[in-house]
């Protein structure tokens, strides 16, 4: 697929793969626990939502996960994730955050859902 095409995953949303050097490799959220678990999910997006409602880029089917729970957002190198004002907060290491900078092995829990985050070689 060029750059420029649209990805084809059926979503409500539709999405611009984003051009990464070949020997690159992307960032990547590690599923760990909760519905969908596990899975990897490689971050190509300079923005991505998390949550149980459709349309958004990463969708947890969990009643403890918001329908827009929270949205990872890249700033040049520096992916950071931000609390939607979900019912049940976000958690960056045990520690519950409004943002924070993502750095590599973070754990990540949104409701029941855990995720390892883990830096691409860029």
């Amino acid at each position: 697929m060029s750059d420029d095409e649209w990805n084809s995953e059926p979503t409500a949303m539709h999405r611009v793969s984003l051009a990464l050097p070949s020997d690159a490799e992307p960032d990547l959220l590690e599923q760990r626990r909760g519905p969908g678990a596990p899975r990897v999910l490689p971050l190509l997006e300079d923005t991505v939502v998390i949550g149980r409602g459709e349309g958004v880029a990463i969708r947890v089917p969990s009643s403890s996960v918001s329908r827009r729970h929270a949205r990872i957002e890249r700033d040049g190198p520096v992916l950071s994730i931000t609390d939607l004002d979900s019912q049940n907060g976000v958690l960056v290491n045990g520690t519950a955050v409004h943002s924070a900078v993502l750095c590599d092995r973070d754990q990540l829990q949104l409701g029941d859902a855990v995720f390892i985050f883990r830096r691409g070689a860029h």
